[in-house]
């Protein structure tokens, strides 16, 4: 099978999907320093369910900023190892034409 890959480029996605899923971890975080005021200023029944929802909430969403941050650094890896395979068949193949070429 015969297939082409942009290493470059896969790599390029591979580093914006993890940057850009830090840069979003850190405002869950913000968001969960904003919903600690709430819970030091706000106290009845209803916002111990607001507070609760929002937790449950950015639980779920960091965990899916997770899986984006697991996918950007498997592409970042899978570009690399590809690259580096292709750098060694390339690198054999000329040794082998080289030597074919000193026998004959």
């Amino acid at each position: 099978m015969y297939f082409k890959v942009d290493y470059d480029k896969v790599s390029e996605v591979g580093n914006s999907l993890v940057l850009e899923t830090e840069k979003l971890n850190s405002l869950y975080m913000d968001i969960v320093e904003i919903c600690q005021s709430i819970n030091e200023n706000w106290h009845s029944e209803d916002s111990s369910i607001y507070i609760y929802r929002l937790i449950d909430f950015l639980n779920r969403k960091v965990n899916e900023n997770e899986n984006l941050n697991v996918a950007g650094r498997v592409l970042k890896d899978i570009s690399f190892m590809y690259s580096e395979q292709d750098n060694r068949w390339l690198k054999e193949l000329v040794q082998n034409l080289d030597v074919k070429g000193k026998v004959e």
